[in-house]
């Protein structure tokens, strides 16, 4: 009874931790209404996303997700066989709890004798969970020990471990082969030895310091004593696990809010950032030797993680709390964020955006009107021209000089002007014209005397 207990309590545990599982199950007894209890469980481990193997001998008729059969049926006789009524109608206890000895002893021998049962045994599979039924004989329990390399591996680190994971999304052997053998390379001159997950099938060039595997218990990892260091790629939930445990990162930021997660641990002093497209056999060992060398690394990550903590709630109370808190209080509409009863454009700051582009396009034509301004003053009198203008006569009939100046030059006066040239007049006779509309002696128009000049309609 208490071993079922105990069994609940551990599934129950593993789904509060809000993480999908390895799980294996192990029921070598072929009663099938004591695998019916248990099948029930697993079937709903499945369901929630865990990645459920069973040994059974019962397997499913139909495939379902996340539920693996290992089939171990018809490796021992039926154990309805085995029960008479005449034989349990002579039993008292102790020939009772024989019986029941041998016959689990004999079945547990017959079962792990089975091709998939040793496949198994064989296997390099790592689980997070065993389930397992122990009824009369406790010989599959061994299978526990089977799969606690993960515990050895890191109790008997002499160096401690570095652990390395760039979360569920990116996988490891993606990585161009260059990048992937730096990663060996470096992790093979390490002393410390390195936990890897790793979701391929091989991987090339794989140091004897270094375990695999395609699921691992993070926070349990970055828990334990013998954890120096974690290589993350500064997913936040990774980011805040290691500052739980208080184990100092090197960063290898690849998208969206690693970058800045990665520059706050920086910030605080437990952390060095390489990036990816940095990543040497060379880098990569000297960020490792970095954090591991000097103690002021990790005496931050313990300092971060203390403070961390230090709260008067769980993180998990706390979330609770706050949850019911709203619930009670309808809503909460004290709590709400101000910003939530702005106009658009002022919440998206369409107003001060229009005053800052009114401004720059003003500073602009201001100061595109000065310079063409300057340049004019500059420019203007290097490119002023002297021009002799000559209205041709034989365009028109003049009764005078006169009528000559105001029915030819005056017609050209603006654009000679407008153009800045120096307007040169050849006549005998410009000073009658200054008693009239037009003045000739002024700035830009030069008299020439042309007294010489034989004009022919005086």
């Amino acid at each position: 009874m208490m071993t079922k207990v105990f069994l609940i309590l551990s599934v129950i545990a593993l789904l509060h931790g809000g993480q999908t599982a390895k799980i294996l199950g192990v029921f070598e007894f072929n009663g099938k209404s004591h695998f019916q209890m248990y099948e029930k469980m697993m079937k709903g481990l499945a369901e929630k996303g865990h990645e459920v193997h069973v040994l059974n001998h019962f397997p499913q008729k139909k495939l379902l997700p996340n539920y693996v059969d290992i089939d171990v049926s018809g490796s021992v006789p039926d154990v309805l066989d085995s029960f008479t009524i005449d034989l349990v109608r002579t039993w008292d206890t102790t020939a009772m709890l024989s019986f029941i000895w041998d016959l689990t002893r004999r079945q547990c021998e017959d079962v792990l004798k089975h091709p998939n049962a040793q496949k198994l045994l064989n296997s390099t599979e790592k689980y997070d969970l065993i389930i397992m039924e122990s009824f009369g004989s406790e010989c599959t329990i061994a299978l526990a020990h089977k799969f606690k390399d993960l515990q050895k591996f890191m109790d008997e680190s002499e160096h401690g471990v570095v652990y390395f994971s760039l979360g569920s999304i990116v996988q490891v052997q993606t990585f161009s082969p260059e990048k992937l053998k730096a990663l060996m390379d470096a992790f093979g001159a390490l002393p410390e030895r390195v936990l890897m997950k790793y979701t391929g099938d091989t991987l090339p060039g794989k140091p004897s310091n270094v375990m695999t595997g395609k699921w691992l218990p993070q926070l349990d990892i970055l828990s334990h004593p013998k954890t120096r260091l974690f290589i993350s790629h500064g997913g936040l939930m990774g980011t805040l696990e290691s500052v739980y445990a208080g184990v100092p990162i090197v960063g290898i930021p690849l998208f969206a809010d690693q970058e800045l997660n990665i520059k706050r641990c920086v910030l605080q002093g437990f952390a060095v950032k390489l990036l990816y497209d940095d990543i040497t056999k060379e880098s990569l060992l000297s960020a490792i030797r970095t954090l591991l060398d000097d103690p002021r690394y990790s005496a931050n990550a313990k300092k971060t993680s203390f403070q961390f903590r230090d709260r008067p709630q769980t993180a998990l109370e706390t979330a609770v709390y706050w949850v019911e808190y709203v619930i009670r209080h309808r809503g909460a509409p004290h709590l709400r964020s101000a910003g939530a009863d702005l106009p658009t454009y002022q919440y998206l700051l369409l107003d001060v955006i229009s005053v800052l582009v009114l401004g720059v396009v003003s500073f602009l034509y201001l100061t595109y009107i000065v310079i063409r301004t300057v340049l004019r003053l500059l420019l203007g009198r290097k490119k002023r021209n002297k021009s002799l203008v000559q209205i041709p006569s034989t365009s028109f009939y003049f009764q005078s000089p006169l009528h000559h100046f105001n029915g030819g030059l005056m017609k050209k006066e603006e654009e000679l002007e407008d153009e800045r040239k120096e307007v040169f007049l050849v006549t005998r006779r410009l000073e009658k014209s200054t008693k009239r509309k037009h003045d000739y002696s002024r700035k830009g128009f030069v008299r020439i005397p042309a007294w010489h000049i034989d004009w022919r309609y005086q």
